[in-house]
């Protein structure tokens, strides 16, 4: 719906008007990878993505 609202010119040319209107319709959550870095890249192999970087810093 963002996308269409933008693209029709009804949220400001800028990405602002979007973000200003999902931050004061709901609330905001963070999400941040938890657990090891051999548990995230065993992950990215099963999914096929090979040898990608993980910037996680729990122990290994």
């Amino acid at each position: 719906m963002l996308v269409q609202a933008r693209a029709h010119g009804d949220t400001g040319e800028s990405l602002d008007g979007p973000r200003a209107l999902v931050a004061r319709a709901q609330p905001l959550s963070r999400y941040e990878p938890r657990g090891t870095t051999r548990a995230w890249r065993a992950a990215g192999q099963r999914l096929g993505l090979g040898q990608t970087p993980v910037a996680v810093t729990a122990e290994e």
